[in-house]
């Protein structure tokens, strides 16, 4: 049977990344993948089947080798000088296929299974308006994480060659394409409403049998909901400066719902066995040395200087002599960075993948009420998003607010607009760090803050503070005095797609959306 084949293909299929050689066969999902208990099993319920699969897939980008690539250019780890795995990577020497693994898992694998589970969502005889909306949602998430990396991408023309025999979809360019993943979502949620128009309590869940196949919400469907208006949030709010009317269209509508996240968006399955470990770890890890990471001095001082637990929750103390490397100076000698002489990052196995957390949706929305879009207290939102940064990383909402952000302490939210924007921007970017790294960098781009100053000599005495935060450039860059921005468009797809861009884009070309 076709749609049989197709199924088990997907349930066979490895994935592209170095974390998921396991495939969709992860155990620590309990028992939805064990055929062997039901054959017939993947033949009743191939649509539900896909979910799982769908959202590791995706967390193996976000998670892997974006929060890896983020986590350098953020300045949140470094490349260790006793080691050469991201050398290339941290000096911003980026290559076509630097980008090739996200982008090759993304659309063979999470997108092309999100095709397949809309189209069962909307067969006359599996008709389930709340899977497409999962994978509407899932699928607009995803495809704004591929724009905001390589400015442009196929999206309208993508997967239709067995419809429409088409095999070289059109890119489109980001600014092209937020407006249509925002619509897509629109689309969704009005044909959920229509089938759950008075929000029933039975049809605001998926089948109860099918709810721990969704592996980030357990098939609460208002909570989808709330993703999906967050997801709808981020976009509008990144493409503020470039369409403000569109953006500020969308927002007057999410605000008048006021329905968001209230609880971060994440993959939490994970476990400390080998094939089932969190994507970076395992990326990272299970390499020939566990050492090519090691703590950036940007990052780690910043926290030291403002004696913020933070700093003790994302490296290890290192009793050999507990050195720091400047940014990107990974041929710094062993005479000043012996072996196993400089922090390193705590990597954990078991962390989970977000997606999208309260603490942005309250920094975006602070930031909206600084800039006189939406009513509101930008301070109690900012506080908020600050407190949650701190309890997601092991420390409490307690110490934030008494040592950090009361009147007079380090982070305490400044009285002029201009220094509220760059205290959002700083505590955004430090909030994100071993949370979603790629987000981090993104932000510091569209934000302006923390500055990126044009040397690669720190200050020697830096302000305490948000003030104080400064990113450097790396001691080894190939750019300049340029800083990278996004991705090459990926050397895969300039073999396979006839309608691959005549111009290659360049690692410091702005994105659409950054436009100061």
């Amino acid at each position: 049977m076709k749609r049989k084949n197709i199924i088990m293909r997907s349930a066979a299929k490895a994935s592209l990344t170095i974390l998921f050689s396991l495939s969709v066969l992860f155990s620590g999902c309990d028992s939805y993948l064990d055929v062997n208990d039901d054959p017939d099993a993947i033949q009743e319920n191939p649509g539900v089947f896909l979910l799982p699969s769908i959202q590791i897939s995706i967390g193996s980008v976000v998670g892997g080798t974006f929060a890896l690539h983020g986590s350098l250019w953020a300045q949140y780890y470094n490349q260790n000088n006793t080691a050469n795995q991201y050398r290339t990577v941290i000096d911003m020497d980026m290559r076509a296929n630097d980008g090739d693994n996200m982008w090759i898992e993304m659309y063979s694998s999470a997108l092309s299974d999100i095709q397949k589970l809309k189209e069962y969502s909307l067969a006359t005889e599996t008709f389930d308006p709340r899977l497409n909306l999962i994978a509407t949602v899932l699928e607009s998430y995803s495809f704004q994480v591929l724009f905001d990396a390589f400015g442009q991408a196929p999206y309208s023309q993508a997967f239709q060659g067995q419809v429409s025999e088409n095999y070289n979809p059109a890119f489109e360019r980001g600014e092209e394409a937020y407006p249509l993943l925002v619509t897509a979502i629109d689309q969704a949620i009005a044909r959920y409403r229509n089938f759950n128009p008075d929000n029933d309590a039975t049809l605001s869940m998926l089948p109860e049998d099918d709810q721990e196949l969704d592996l980030i919400f357990n098939g609460n469907m208002n909570t989808w909901i709330a993703f999906a208006n967050s997801v709808k949030l981020k976009l509008a709010v990144r493409n503020l400066d470039y369409a403000p009317d569109w953006s500020k269209a969308i927002i007057e509508d999410l605000e008048e719902q006021g329905n968001y996240l209230t609880a971060d968006a994440m993959l939490d399955v994970f476990q400390a066995e080998v094939n089932k470990e969190n994507p970076l770890f395992a990326q990272d890890q299970n390499l020939n040395t566990t050492i090519n990471l090691v703590a950036n001095r940007t990052l780690s001082e910043f926290w030291t200087n403002n004696a913020d637990p933070r700093e003790a929750l994302t490296y290890y103390a290192n009793t050999a002599g507990n050195l720091l490397l400047d940014h990107g100076d990974h041929k710094a000698t062993t005479a000043t960075n012996p072996n196993n002489s400089n922090r390193r990052p705590i990597m954990d196995a078991t962390r989970p993948v977000y997606f999208l957390t309260t603490s942005e949706i309250d920094f975006f929305r602070a930031e909206l009420v600084v800039k006189d879009i939406i009513d509101g207290d930008a301070k109690a939102l900012y506080d908020a998003a600050v407190k949650s940064c701190f309890a997601r990383v092991g420390s409490t909402a307690a110490v934030a607010e008494t040592n950090f952000l009361a009147a007079g302490k380090p982070y305490a939210f400044s009285d002029t607009p201009e220094g509220q924007l760059r205290d959002i921007g700083v505590q955004k970017w430090a909030g994100l760090a071993n949370v979603n790294p790629y987000e981090g960098f993104i932000e510091v781009h569209r934000l302006d803050h923390p500055r990126i100053a044009a040397t690669s000599t720190y200050d020697a005495d830096p302000p305490q503070g948000n003030e104080g935060a400064v990113l450097y450039l790396p001691k080894n860059t190939v750019l300049g005095t340029g800083y990278i921005r996004r991705y090459l468009l990926p050397e895969s797809e300039s073999v396979s797609n006839a309608n691959f861009p005549a111009q290659q884009t360049r690692a410091t070309d702005k994105l659409w959306w950054d436009v100061n």
